[in-house]
């Protein structure tokens, strides 16, 4: 019940129930440290480890706020992109900044990043990972779009190499 005028903090009326936008147990869980090798290169072998709970806090309650609408198989290409374009930024000292986090109509998680002129913006949804990379106002030369194959095949790297510079 709203009260404007003695009291201006909404307070709901009834329970509130906190819903849960992890991955289901059939899905492999996403850890939370980066192994980082002597140069600074993410690796599977090296003691020195990166925790990246502080950056993935602000996704992690913006997914919240969604996860009614999505699929988890989603949430966890979500996150299992999320994961490795930190991985890039801190193996490579490059930008890192919180996304702007939405839902469109396919029900596809956008994710979006700007610096300067420069926009990448990411379209996942529980099959696939698209992006589009935008410079400019003309389609035919100052915009490109693609899919990834692979978390692994180097394309999150040169996208996140392209829009830290």
């Amino acid at each position: 019940m709203i009260d404007s005028i003695a009291n201006p903090v909404y307070v709901p009326n009834g329970n509130i129930k906190r819903l849960s936008f992890f991955p289901k147990n059939t899905i492999p869980t996403i850890p939370i440290t980066i192994k980082l090798g002597s140069n600074n290169k993410p690796t599977e072998s090296s003691s020195n480890t990166i925790n990246y709970t502080l950056e993935l806090q602000p996704v992690t309650h913006r997914l919240e706020s969604l996860s009614s609408q999505l699929d988890s198989k989603t949430l966890f290409n979500v996150f299992s992109l999320v994961r490795e374009i930190i991985k890039e930024s801190k193996g490579n000292l490059l930008l890192w900044s919180t996304p702007l986090i939405n839902v469109n109509y396919d029900s596809d998680v956008v994710l979006e990043w700007w610096n300067k002129n420069k926009k990448l913006t990411f379209y996942i949804n529980q099959s696939s990972i698209d992006y589009m990379k935008v410079w400019g106002a003309d389609i035919d030369t100052e915009m490109e779009d693609g899919s990834l194959d692979s978390m692994r095949d180097g394309s999150i790297g040169r996208l996140w190499q392209w829009i830290s510079h």
